[in-house]
């Protein structure tokens, strides 16, 4: 079995560590694994089981690098490709032009693009007064009332659908909202599988600092750290012994740094990208996360699988799944009420009691997201495709 998974950059957040993790299962099983990416970074090609090629195009949409996927998929035999997440225009040259089977996997919660759109176009009316006019006499009613953008997203998930040979969500209820909005009748299409994530045995709780942690990208428009900020500003002074650690890189570090600064706002270091976050994990009690829509964060349940207590809005149906029952397994905050993300990240600082029976129910409730749990249902996925 010869399974091909693509990323623009490798590795760079979740969806490539879930790809890491996920290969290095397959490996195990005696899968051939190939990994293409436009661009590694000194930590990508680590594993000598796995084969790592480089497109020759710096966009991943490129018609260079479909010529080359194409000719590595047919010199190579590829019997399935992985799509993660990618809007590639040359998905049906592949389909026609290989024996290779597609899976395209969503990441993240469907039509994310939507919100992602407005908020950009929402965000470049404040660059100038221009621009503020712009958007509130003609480029809020294209988006608001016509939903040209929304409509045309649909459209694009729909051609997807009808192209690929397997459509695989986070939960079960993104594969729904997918066949509903998009009206697809094959329900065989879709299937839900989690994230995996590795697990660890030797955990120990007593070894827990006085350190809230975020771990992943550094973005505006989906993870939105500016508003951990905020609500740490309002709790550091109350709290001195507790510092915050930013793990992670991305287009936002330079102005969430200067907002630390201009806003006065203690003990927050910035502790840039990391490819292992294990020490992290290991030392912090509290994992915060403030994103505006997630699909299945793997952070989540890599910080359960170490007793991390983690703390999120509830913006979607993959971080309710993971944090469920509320107060059990962490702690749900409705989206997107900032004065009760205050609170209770206060009340479970304050409260050791607590913290360590959510640390100890996170710790169980992450074995159901092992490698060998879902590495299990990529390899029955891959070898019913194979057989059809």
């Amino acid at each position: 079995m010869k399974i091909a998974i693509i990323h623009e950059n490798y590795p760079f957040g979740g969806k490539e560590e879930v790809t890491r993790n996920l290969s290095a299962y397959l490996a195990d099983k005696d899968v051939r694994m190939f990994i293409y990416s436009c661009s590694y970074s000194e930590f990508g090609k680590t594993d000598d089981r796995i084969t790592y090629e480089q497109f020759p195009g710096i966009r991943l949409q490129s018609s260079e690098n479909a010529d080359f996927i194409i000719r590595e998929l047919i010199d190579n035999r590829i019997d399935i490709l992985l799509v993660p997440d990618y809007d590639l225009p040359w998905l049906k040259r592949v389909k026609d032009e290989t024996k290779c089977k597609i899976v395209f996997t969503l990441h993240s919660v469907p039509f994310w693009e939507v919100v992602l759109k407005y908020q950009l176009a929402k965000r470049r009316s404040e660059r100038s007064i221009l621009s503020f006019i712009e958007w509130h006499t003609l480029q809020r009613f294209r988006y608001d009332i016509l939903k040209l953008h929304k409509k045309k997203i649909e459209k694009k998930y729909r051609e997807l659908c009808l192209l690929v040979d397997k459509y695989v969500t986070l939960t079960d209820q993104y594969a729904q909202m997918v066949q509903h909005k998009v009206n697809i009748k094959n329900t065989d299409l879709f299937l839900s599988i989690s994230n995996p994530i590795a697990l660890h045995n030797d955990v120990d709780l007593t070894e827990k600092k006085k350190e809230v942690i975020y771990v992943g990208r550094l973005s505006y428009s989906d993870k939105r750290v500016d508003r951990l900020l905020d609500i740490w500003k309002k709790l550091c002074p109350d709290n001195p012994d507790w510092s915050l650690k930013i793990v992670g890189d991305g287009p936002e570090l330079s102005n969430l740094e200067r907002k630390m600064t201009e806003d006065q706002i203690e003990n927050v270091s910035f502790e840039g990208f990391h490819s292992d976050v294990t020490k992290y994990y290991e030392r912090a009690s509290i994992i915060c996360m403030t994103s505006g829509f997630e699909g299945w964060p793997p952070v989540l349940g890599e910080a359960q699988s170490y007793g991390v207590v983690p703390i999120a809005f509830n913006c979607s149906a993959g971080v309710e799944d993971i944090l469920s029952p509320d107060g059990i397994n962490g702690i749900l905050i409705p989206a997107f009420d900032m004065e009760l993300y205050v609170k209770e990240l206060g009340r479970i600082m304050s409260d050791d009691e607590a913290r360590l029976k959510i640390a100890k129910a996170a710790l169980l409730k992450s074995k159901g997201y092992s490698l060998e749990v879902v590495g299990q249902k990529w390899l029955d996925l891959f070898s019913s495709l194979i057989q059809k």
